[in-house]
């Protein structure tokens, strides 16, 4: 089984993918949410959820269907694609996981990617803090 699966017919060669990590405060998936609504991004894919703690909820772009736990965002003109994971990955799974992501990012033909993460500001130590 694959662990992208596209939606529509779109080329990945040379796009810029931009992926969200599951972290505190959930602020690197805010951003994606950010950058899908204002650059009017489109879904174009899905991935293999099996990795993922299981999420489904309503469509925010007014389409019939659900959003999954791993979705691939882009649109035609743009050199960006964005994915947007909406929960982490279970504990078992987490090297099966990213095994799988940069399996696709090698294999995609995408020129970078972009990985987001947060920091929890509390954890800093008295030196840090100076």
């Amino acid at each position: 089984m694959s662990f992208y699966h596209p939606t529509k017919t779109f080329d990945l060669t040379g796009k810029v993918l931009v992926v969200p990590i599951v972290s505190v405060a959930n602020v690197s998936q805010l951003a994606v949410d950010l950058l899908v609504a204002s650059l009017s991004l489109e879904r174009i894919g899905l991935f293999d959820t099996k990795y993922l703690i299981p999420a489904v909820g309503a469509r925010e772009d007014g389409q019939a269907g659900i959003t999954t736990s791993l979705e691939l965002y882009g649109k035609n003109g743009m050199d960006i694609i964005v994915a947007q994971q909406r929960s982490p990955p279970l504990k078992s799974y987490k090297q099966d996981f990213v095994d799988a992501l940069l399996g696709f990012v090698q294999e995609s033909g995408v020129a970078a990617a972009l990985f987001l993460g947060g920091v929890d500001m509390s954890n800093r130590t008295d030196a840090q803090m100076l």
